[in-house]
């Protein structure tokens, strides 16, 4: 389903116009579907931009396979990726949560707290808590597997919902 013929850079994170530019969809276009489809999943940066992966860059390629070239609804769309997310999960083998015991097993104080570093001479700020620190030591790459996992779980969940 995915257009065999755009060449995805080899990079685990993309910024908005390297994605629009990659997918040839427009900024306001991407910005609605991620509020359509939760396939479409982005991380903020530090800096508070938004950054893609790969996954993303699949999924967004795969809704404007459905939309433009196959002609769906959104609706009928978003079907399809569900039904097409539990096929891929009954045939990929579980995630490695290894590396995520140390962020499961954080107490509930230390998440909560925020600390906030102040760059001198400017009013930039960087607010850091101690999960996002965890997160930092992780690979990008099990980041996205996490992240990947989480929303087969949450597609799932969905269609499972549907079926009641």
């Amino acid at each position: 389903m995915i257009n065999s013929n755009v060449v995805v850079p080899a990079k685990a994170h993309f910024k908005m116009n390297e994605v629009c530019s990659v997918t040839g969809i427009k900024a306001y276009v991407l910005r609605f579907w991620e509020s359509e489809f939760e396939e479409i999943a982005p991380v903020f940066a530090a800096t508070g931009g938004k950054l893609y992966s790969k996954r993303d860059i699949d999924a967004i390629l795969q809704i404007k396979t459905l939309l433009f070239q196959e002609n769906l609804t959104i609706n009928k769309a978003k079907e399809t990726l569900r039904k097409a997310f539990v096929k891929q999960v009954e045939n990929e083998p579980p995630v490695d949560t290894e590396d995520t015991e140390e962020i499961i097993e954080t107490p509930l104080e230390e998440v909560g707290s925020i600390s906030i570093d102040v760059a001198p001479n400017t009013e930039d700020f960087i607010a850091t808590t101690p999960i996002q620190n965890m997160l930092q030591k992780l690979d990008p790459e099990k980041l996205d597997e996490i992240k990947s996992g989480l929303n087969k779980i949450i597609s799932i969940t969905d269609y499972l919902k549907t079926l009641c």
